[in-house]
């Protein structure tokens, strides 16, 4: 075991975040952090004791009230978003792709708008039916939607690092 990772529902949400994590650091292991970077302030205070972030970003931030429900949703996560930018932590940013909730041009929205923040490691996700609670969601999946390879294309070079996850 080399590394711990803290996370969710959403681990910044828990106040005894930044103790929890010193003290695996303090036995010796790597700390990795999933977040969707809702609570900045904590995610500032607990970026120094991470070797690495992934971080959720849900949608275009103008637009995150449409994918998480609740209104201002995306102005914290730009928030979270650019603390880890700042951070110099290694990181991964992923979005997790439903055609019933976003379309390509949310995506190469939102692709432009990371790059103008700085983000250079972006990876698609392609959303998966099987352990969604959400019946609309699960209902609503495309068997084998996917994005198609005109903006595979546009993302990959706009990133230094991109991918797409399948499965």
């Amino acid at each position: 075991l080399d590394g711990i990772v803290f996370s969710g529902g959403e681990p910044t949400v828990h106040e005894r975040l930044p103790e929890w994590m010193r003290e695996v650091k303090g036995m010796g292991f790597q700390i990795g952090l999933h977040t969707g970077g809702m609570y900045p302030e904590r995610l500032a205070e607990v970026l120094p004791l991470c070797d690495w972030v992934g971080m959720d970003i849900k949608g275009p931030f103008n637009a995150y009230e449409k994918v998480t429900g609740v209104p201002q949703s995306g102005e914290t996560a730009r928030a979270g978003a650019l603390r880890v930018l700042a951070s110099g932590v290694p990181y991964e940013f992923r979005t997790t792709f439903h055609p019933g909730l976003l379309s390509e041009a949310d995506l190469q929205n939102l692709a432009g708008e990371l790059v103008s923040m700085g983000c250079r490691h972006y990876t698609l996700q392609m959303f998966r039916a099987d352990h969604c609670s959400d019946k609309e969601l699960r209902e609503g999946h495309f068997v084998g939607a996917g994005i198609s390879a005109g903006l595979r294309q546009r993302l990959k070079v706009l990133f230094e690092d991109f991918k797409v996850r399948e499965s």
